[in-house]
C-alpha cells in the first residue's frame, strides 16, 4: 500500500477559469502550469489575468482539500484523539497565517492569508513584453515560492504548537 505522503502527490487536478480557455494543472503537490486556448493569452489585459488567475487559485485550492481528505480514511482522523486546545490554536493561527511568493524578475506576485483568499498582481506591460510561455514560466516561479513560504509557516507553526 502506499503511504499517505505517495497518495497525495499522486493527486492531479485540472481547472479551468470561468468563463475562458485558461487552465491550470496540479501535480506534486505545488507543481502549478497553466495554458490558454488559441489566442487566449495576447487579448488579455493584466487586470483580468489577475482576477482569472486569483479564481483558479481558489479552485484549486477546494479541489485540493477535497482530495486531501478523500485520501485521509476514517481510523486515520480518528486515530489522532481528541481535539485539543493546542489543536484549535494552531487552525486560527493557520487560517491567519500570510504567505507570499513572487517570480525571480518580480513580474508576477501571489499573496494569501490561511492559503484562501489568494490575491494576484501581475506588474503592467507584462502581457506585451513577455509570450505566453515566458509568463507561464514566471506564474511557476511565483507558485513555488508561494508554496514554499507557506510551508515554512507551517513549520514553524508545529513548532510553537505541538513541541
Amino acid at each position: 500500500m502506499d503511504s499517505l505522503a505517495d497518495r497525495l502527490d499522486s493527486i492531479r487536478l485540472r481547472v479551468q477559469a470561468p468563463g475562458s480557455e485558461i487552465y491550470a494543472d496540479l501535480r506534486n503537490r505545488k507543481e502549478v502550469s497553466i495554458s490558454f486556448g488559441e489566442s487566449v493569452y495576447e487579448w488579455m489585459t493584466e487586470r483580468t489575468l489577475e482576477h482569472l488567475l486569483a479564481s483558479m487559485g481558489r479552485l484549486l485550492y477546494v479541489e485540493w482539500i477535497r482530495k486531501y481528505r478523500a485520501e485521509l480514511d476514517e481510523s486515520f482522523l480518528n486515530a489522532a484523539g481528541p481535539e485539543t486546545q493546542n489543536d484549535r490554536d494552531f487552525i486560527a493561527a493557520r487560517a491567519a497565517m500570510e504567505s507570499s511568493g513572487r517570480s525571480q524578475d518580480g513580474r508576477v506576485t501571489l499573496s494569501v492569508v490561511g492559503m484562501q483568499n489568494l490575491e494576484v498582481h501581475i506588474v503592467r506591460g507584462t502581457i506585451r513584453e513577455l509570450n505566453e510561455s515566458e509568463f507561464a514560466a514566471r506564474l511557476h516561479e511565483a507558485v513555488q515560492d508561494l508554496a514554499d513560504s507557506y510551508q515554512a509557516g507551517i513549520r514553524d507553526l508545529k513548532l510553537r504548537y505541538f513541541t
